[in-house]
């Protein structure tokens, strides 16, 4: 026996993506009909272009969101593995969104995890270089800083190190970085930048016992 057809609703059909925004254009071309008629047809169909252009990008972020919402589950597992899949999955499908840049970051984190620096200097890089975290992109630039370093490559540590302290971030991350630096400077023979580092932070009042502890360590070996 045949099922009599579902009578839509006028609620169900306004949360219809495509309605919805079918319904858009068309309110706003009545709302600015005068204006059309004025100036043409090509002004319409650019408007059209851009309400459905939004719509796209909306909903992409939504399931980037969704996504990244599911990565995150598996990271707080600490299922490397399953991890770096879905991960892998939400930068390779909405690497566009604002979610999907934010998943090079954990990547990043992962790949410096299983040992794979130079894949992690590439998904860091990536984060740093496009990114709205700036909480994130002072952590992201030390753990850049810590693979160069292994590299033996001290001139582009110290150029991630630098830049941290262009990030709004906390206090205690720019003095983390700031030591890391003045280490860095240190090894680099550049020992007064160094020791200017240090003797800034030791006459700060909101230092951390642990950044403190470090800051009279690094001053202690250049005094002697």
């Amino acid at each position: 026996m045949l099922k009599p057809k579902r009578k839509i609703t006028r609620k169900e059909i306004q949360v219809d993506p495509m309605l919805e925004t079918m319904g858009n254009v068309q309110k706003h071309f009545e709302t600015h009909k005068q204006s059309y008629t004025r100036y043409g047809s090509g002004l319409l169909i650019l408007i059209i272009a851009l309400v459905f252009f939004n719509n796209k990008q909306d909903t992409a972020q939504l399931e980037a969101n969704a996504a990244l919402g599911r990565a995150m589950i598996v990271w707080e597992s600490k299922d490397w593995d399953n991890a770096e899949f879905q991960f892998e999955l939400l930068t390779d499908e909405f690497g566009h969104t604002k979610s999907g840049k934010l998943g090079n970051y954990y990547l990043g984190l992962i790949y410096m995890q299983k040992g794979n620096k130079e894949t992690a200097l590439k998904a860091l890089n990536e984060f740093v270089s496009k990114n709205d975290y700036p909480m994130l992109e002072s952590n992201a630039r030390i753990q850049l800083a810590e693979i160069y370093k292994s590299n033996n490559d001290l001139a582009n540590a110290i150029k991630h190190l630098r830049q941290v302290d262009k990030i709004k971030c906390s206090s205690s991350q720019k003095h983390s970085a700031k030591i890391y630096l003045a280490e860095l400077l240190l090894d680099s023979e550049k020992t007064d930048e160094a020791e200017e580092i240090v003797k800034k932070i030791l006459a700060e009042d909101d230092v951390s016992d642990f950044n403190k502890n470090r800051a009279q360590q690094i001053f202690g070996m250049i005094t002697g």
